[in-house]
């Protein structure tokens, strides 16, 4: 019995005992650090993935409603109005004896037709016809409340004071043109439009050329 005391308390075999009880303490720290390491990353891996994945589904969400967006914008612009003027030309002279010029006209009638070239009708047509020397006052005159059907036309008729000087002026190599702005709307989108046209005159066989002549949407 003594002898067993004395061994248990012999300064190197406490010093030994302790040191295999501080390795086994040592070895399950690591261990256990180890493994909550592990677990610690597969939960960091795994919230990784699911914010990615979120990511890509709001991503993929967003692109979808892009899509869709521009799929009904394509189809209301394929079914939408579409102004044009189909063409400019003189009707009588004003003030003129049968078979005179232009040189002797002191009004000029101007016959405007427009078209409808789309596929559904233009609603609120509001039309502003100026015509005259460019870059001078010019005569401006103003229509609305049209409506066109898709494919049919509608002729405006309009006369315009135009003085002898500047019918010199025209002779001489100043441009006339007639200058045409409509607005309108589609029905199905309440989208509006506006079409800009101008048209110069020939002096030579009095017939107008397009020289502008452009759609573009006033909103989106």
């Amino acid at each position: 019995m003594d002898a067993c005391l004395s061994t248990l308390l012999d300064p190197e075999w406490v010093t030994a005992a302790f040191s295999a009880v501080l390795a086994v303490a040592t070895i399950f720290y690591v261990v256990f650090t180890k493994r909550l390491w592990r677990e610690t990353k597969k939960s960091a891996d795994a919230a990784t993935v699911a914010a990615e994945a979120a990511k890509g589904t709001a991503e993929a969400t967003r692109v979808a409603a892009d899509a869709a967006k521009q799929s009904a914008d394509i189809a209301a612009d394929m079914h939408r109005p579409t102004i044009g003027v189909v063409k400019v030309e003189f009707g009588k002279l004003s003030s003129a004896p049968p078979g005179s010029n232009l040189l002797m006209a002191s009004s000029l009638d101007l016959q405007i037709t427009f078209k409808n070239y789309g596929s559904v009708s233009a609603l609120n047509i509001d039309v502003d016809i100026q015509a005259g020397l460019r870059n001078r006052t010019r005569n401006r005159t103003p229509k609305s409340g049209i409506e066109l059907a898709p494919g049919s036309e509608c002729p405006i008729s309009i006369s315009v004071g135009i003085p002898p000087e500047d019918l010199t002026r025209i002779q001489n190599g100043e441009i006339y043109s007639v200058r045409i702005t409509s607005t309108y709307t589609a029905p199905n989108n309440q989208k509006r439009y506006k079409y800009e046209t101008e048209r110069v005159l020939s002096p030579h066989d009095y017939s107008f050329a397009t020289e502008t002549n452009r759609t573009t949407p006033l909103n989106t």
